[in-house]
């Protein structure tokens, strides 16, 4: 059996003791829906798992007010704004900022829907 990379091309080695840093990807959905059966719709946040000595997640509505605001990496929102309401239905915006192995800072942006 050959083993052939994305580019369809076969995979080469030069070392089986040669050390090889992967950076940390963050994967995040496009739409969540608060209070879905399924638990992996229900919050909405980044799937990659890592460790990092620093970590902010923001969550900002249409007019770019934070609705969540964490800095642990385990913690997800809810659709529940920082006053206490549930947050409409629309397009959110999101931003990761976390540090590398390098130490060096890192910033993730995109939207994603609401849906109720």
């Amino acid at each position: 059996m050959n083993f052939v990379g994305l580019d369809g091309q076969p995979f080469k080695s030069r070392s089986n003791v040669d050390c090889d840093v992967v950076k940390a990807r963050i994967f995040l959905p496009t739409a969540f829906r608060p209070g879905s059966d399924n638990p992996d719709n229900a919050l909405f946040g980044p799937s990659a798992v890592f460790e990092t000595s620093a970590y902010k997640f923001l969550v900002m509505n249409r007019w770019g007010e934070v609705v969540f605001n964490t800095t642990n990496p385990d913690k997800k929102w809810d659709g529940v704004s920082s006053s206490g309401m549930l947050a409409p239905a629309g397009v959110y915006m999101y931003l990761i900022i976390y540090e590398s192995l390098e130490d060096v800072p890192v910033e993730q942006r995109g939207h994603f829907n609401l849906i109720r």
